[in-house]
């Protein structure tokens, strides 16, 4: 049990285990949101925040009910701060609460004071949450291209894309910077000249690797390649799209693209990613950088991994493949380096916000 109190700062008075609270292993972020209240919760290591926010429930009226609180080692609760009130909602003068997984990897939040809120329960969505293993995805077979595979160090992939004869391109190559210090290089490896283009290369391999730290491991987090296949291989668009088959599962949906569930098991008549309805967390955005092209792809944990295809046939020669896009996408890897980056910000956060209610005056001003 967890009781936040409106008028100075007390030591919880219970310790919350994995089955009752708000316990170590269930730091992250929960929200729910109902026609006429919503509520949000985050707590990341030694700080949280619980958000309720009335939009007519009951007597509360509309606005928000704001508490920071401390945890110690195990997750127990140990201080909260005063109750902040936002715009015009009527906050309970003490409310205690306890959360607990429930059913379809939802949790539940129960109030056993709290004004309007006593003897309610409501449930929330974990929307992130430290990377663990039930999390994540397994990988298809064949899932590779040219013996590259997400999830591979640099050290790794650049020894086989140079063995490979690959070049890379420091025109298209690019690193993003973080306000936190991170860096995520953004790497295009090239090789040969496209028989359409002097300016481009036959075959062009990116890939786009975790945000790190100085000293901090690289691996891949998706990798795509742009094949202009020469017209002295004269390859077949059949012989192509047989291989696809081969590798990586034939389709039955009229789409190129490959869906997985998260056991790494083709479904062969999806067209969309296949998702878990007992997973909730949070869709991530990876950026793909080609060469003199760039794309955001979005990608779930919740999900099984994907190959996004695409075939060009030529239009010079009947019959004849002259292009091959393909993208390897796997959900948890994109998922685990947003967390990584994420949850110490949002700690620091966190922190600061219980410094800023814990230490806000409550006394008459001299007006």
């Amino acid at each position: 049990m967890f009781k936040i109190h409106k008028q100075a700062l007390t030591a919880a008075a219970l310790l919350l285990t994995s089955t009752v609270g708000l316990a170590a292993e269930h730091d992250g972020f929960y929200n729910v949101s109902y026609k006429d209240i919503g509520f949000s919760l985050t707590q990341i290591d030694g700080f949280g925040e619980l958000k309720i926010e009335p939009q007519g429930f009951r007597d509360m009226a509309y606005g928000s009910c704001l508490v920071n609180f401390t945890r110690d080692e195990t997750g127990a609760i140990k201080e909260t701060a005063p109750v902040a009130t936002i715009n015009s909602a009527k906050c309970p003068e003490t409310v205690s609460f306890s959360i607990a997984p429930a059913k379809k990897g939802l949790y539940k939040i129960t109030f056993t004071e709290g004004g309007a809120l006593k003897g309610e329960n409501f449930d929330l969505y974990p929307v992130l949450q430290p990377m663990r293993e039930t999390f994540a995805v397994t990988t298809p077979k064949g899932f590779d291209i040219l013996g590259l595979m997400p999830g591979q160090s640099r050290t790794e992939l650049e020894a086989a894309l140079t063995k490979q004869g690959f070049t890379k391109d420091s025109r298209w190559s690019e690193t993003e910077d973080y306000t936190d210090g991170r860096k995520r290089a953004l790497d295009v490896w090239r090789k040969g000249t496209s028989d359409f283009s002097s300016d481009n290369p036959e075959d062009a391999i990116n890939i786009t690797y975790n945000a790190i730290l100085e000293g901090e491991a690289e691996k891949a987090l998706l990798i795509g390649r742009n094949w202009h296949i020469p017209k002295s291989v004269n390859l077949s668009i059949t012989n192509l799209k047989k291989s696809l088959d081969d590798k990586h599962g034939a389709t039955t949906s009229g789409f190129e693209a490959r869906y997985y569930d998260r056991n790494g098991t083709l479904v062969p008549n999806s067209f969309q990613p296949v998702c878990a309805e007992d997973l909730h967390l949070q869709s991530v955005e990876v950026r793909s950088r080609g060469i003199a092209k760039q794309e955001a792809i979005k990608t779930s944990p919740s999900c099984g991994a994907s190959v996004n295809i695409m075939t060009i046939q030529s239009y010079d020669v009947a019959g004849a493949a002259s292009q091959l896009n393909i993208t390897l996408i796997k959900g948890d890897l994109a998922y685990e380096d947003f967390w990584n980056s994420w949850a110490p910000a949002e700690a620091k956060a966190l922190e600061e916000r219980y410094g800023q209610q814990a230490n806000m005056t409550g006394a008459t001003p001299n007006l």
